[in-house]
């Protein structure tokens, strides 16, 4: 019994699927002045390192236990986003306010790898997987009252 809450506790312990570096950026422009006064643009990258999928087990120790050989790890992901709008003011309703129509595109670059959970025991081949969202677009009009 100590053995397998043992085994359960090092399983725990590994993370898997466990992504240890993450960065997000993200900026966005207006102009301010001009002809194109009232435009704006954007973009921004996700990164995520590798992920922890698994421990590659060679062998069992002479009490029983595996015994752990190479870690083996997924592949990074890196997504862009973008976006792009105009804003002005006008009168709704008697009231003068800001409006705004943008549109914001997720994974613009359609990065559609997979995403690994798990390789088959002997680590030769993907076992199970996950697809990526495809790129998508999504189209906005919002009135500040």
């Amino acid at each position: 019994m100590q053995l397998a809450i043992d085994d359960v506790r090092n399983a725990g312990a590994f993370g898997f699927n466990n992504r240890p570096y993450k960065a997000n950026m993200f900026t966005r422009y207006t102009v301010g002045a001009g002809r194109l006064r009232g435009i704006f643009f954007g973009g921004g990258v996700r990164w995520q390192s590798q992920n922890r999928i698994q421990r590659i087990v060679t062998g069992l120790s002479t009490q029983g236990r595996p015994i752990y050989g190479a870690t083996l790890f997924g592949p990074e992901i890196l997504e862009v986003d973008a976006l792009l709008g105009y804003s002005n003011r006008a009168d709704f309703f008697g009231q003068r306010t800001n409006w705004r129509v943008q549109i914001n595109g997720s994974n613009v670059l359609n990065n559609r790898d997979v995403q690994v959970l798990r390789y088959s025991a002997d680590g030769s081949r993907l076992w199970r997987v996950t697809p990526r969202a495809p790129a998508s677009w999504r189209l906005s009009f919002s009135v500040d009252l």
